[in-house]
């Protein structure tokens, strides 16, 4: 028995194929972002951990860079964003801090007892591992006075 076409039973043939390696590529594919994904419970809480320990050192550095701000004398504000530009290493983890500084989104304002508020609001950081991530955002608010300065309201929101 002679076959009329034979160029369809090639073309079939390569698009069974070429289903068959699409097919092995995708579950291939599957199976790498799913790994990916899995994260332990003791990955999770590093991530955790690492979050707060940037949230901290945020809320630390801006009360000591408006310290120094204010000891320079001078311009207070403009001393504010010299200092924390040399302060910047560019760590992922301490997110926009550093970035809302450096584009003047503060209030640094001053107060008849002679003390200043600074404020910084929309305040992120954040932590990375593989595919997963955790985002902490706040609002930073502390009262600068030279020999005598405190902590205020530092709000949360997530």
């Amino acid at each position: 028995m002679h076959k009329m076409n034979q160029r369809g039973d090639v073309a079939m043939t390569l698009l069974v194929l070429i289903a068959l390696v699409s097919a092995i590529a995708l579950l291939g594919t599957f199976v790498y972002y799913n790994q990916k994904k899995v994260n332990t419970p003791l990955e999770i809480s590093e991530m955790m951990v690492e979050v707060e320990n940037a949230q901290q050192y945020v809320i630390s550095e801006s009360h000591a860079i408006g310290m120094q701000a204010i000891e320079q004398g001078g311009e207070i504000r403009e001393n504010f964003i010299k200092i924390a530009f040399e302060r910047d290493y560019s760590v992922k983890s301490f997110g926009n801090f550093f970035y809302k500084i450096r584009n003047n989104e503060f209030n640094l304002e001053y107060k008849e007892d002679g003390s200043y508020l600074l404020q910084i609001n929309d305040v992120f950081v954040q932590s990375t591992k593989g595919m997963n991530s955790v985002k902490r955002e706040f609002n930073i608010s502390v009262v600068l006075k030279l020999h005598d300065s405190e902590w205020k309201d530092i709000s949360l929101f997530e």
